[in-house]
C-alpha cells in the first residue's frame, strides 16, 4: 500500500471516528443492532456448518471420496479433485466454498483454477436462504426453497458460462489432513467473527 493511500484511508478512519464521537449514543445502538442482526441470523446458521465443514475437510475423508468424480471437470472444466469444495459449498454456503478455495490457493492449487472454482463454489447457505430468509423474513419455507433451488440453478448457470474461461495449469491443491479437531473449532470462529 503506498504511503498516500495509507494517509487517504487513515484520514476517512479519523473522519468517521469524529463522526461516531458527536453522536456517541446514535452510533452505538446502530452497532448493537448490527451485532444482534449477526447473532440471529448469521451465527446461528452458518458456525455450525463452518465447523462441521471445517472438521470433514480437515479428516480429508470427502477429498479421497470425491476423487473419483468428475461432476466439476465435466460440467465447468474445473479440476480434477475438487468436486469436494462444490459440494461443501452447496450443503454450507458463503464463506465455507471461498475459505476452502483459498486454502487450496495456499496448498498449490493456480489463481485460474481458484478463479473458475469461485464462479459456482461461493454460493448461499442453503438454511440461511430456508430458515432465515424464507421463514422468518417471507413467512414462508416454500418462498425459501424457491430461493434456494433459483440460488442453486443460477450458480450452476454461471459456474458453466465461464468454463471456457480460467484454464487452468494444475490439476488440483494436495488433500490437507488434521487430527486436530480443535483447529478447526479456532478457524471457524476466527471466521465467523470476522464476518461480524
Amino acid at each position: 500500500m503506498s504511503a498516500r493511500l495509507k494517509f487517504f484511508v487513515s484520514a476517512i478512519c479519523v473522519a468517521v471516528m469524529i463522526v461516531f464521537l458527536c453522536n456517541v449514543q446514535r452510533y452505538s445502538l446502530i452497532f448493537l443492532k448490527g451485532v444482534s442482526i449477526w447473532a440471529n441470523n448469521m451465527l446461528p446458521t452458518a458456525l455450525p456448518f463452518m465447523l462441521l465443514s471445517g472438521l470433514v475437510s480437515k479428516l480429508g475423508a470427502i477429498q479421497q471420496a470425491s476423487s473419483k468424480l468428475s461432476l466439476g471437470k465435466a460440467l465447468f472444466d474445473a479440476p480434477r479433485n475438487t468436486d469436494w469444495i462444490f459440494v461443501l459449498s452447496l450443503f454450507c454456503g458463503y464463506p465455507v466454498g471461498a475459505k476452502l478455495i483459498a486454502e487450496q490457493f495456499q496448498h498449490g492449487l493456480d489463481k485460474p483454477a481458484c478463479i473458475k472454482l469461485a464462479t459456482f463454489c461461493s454460493t448461499g447457505s442453503p438454511i440461511f436462504m430456508v430458515g432465515t430468509v424464507g421463514a422468518n423474513y417471507l413467512k414462508s419455507t416454500k418462498a425459501g426453497f424457491v430461493i434456494l433451488l433459483s440460488h442453486l440453478i443460477a450458480t450452476v448457470l454461471n459456474g458453466f458460462s465461464y468454463r471456457k474461461l480460467y484454464k487452468s495449469q494444475t490439476q488440483a491443491g494436495r488433500i490437507v489432513q488434521s487430527d486436530n479437531p480443535s483447529a478447526c473449532v479456532i478457524d471457524s470462529v476466527n471466521s465467523i467473527l470476522s464476518i461480524g
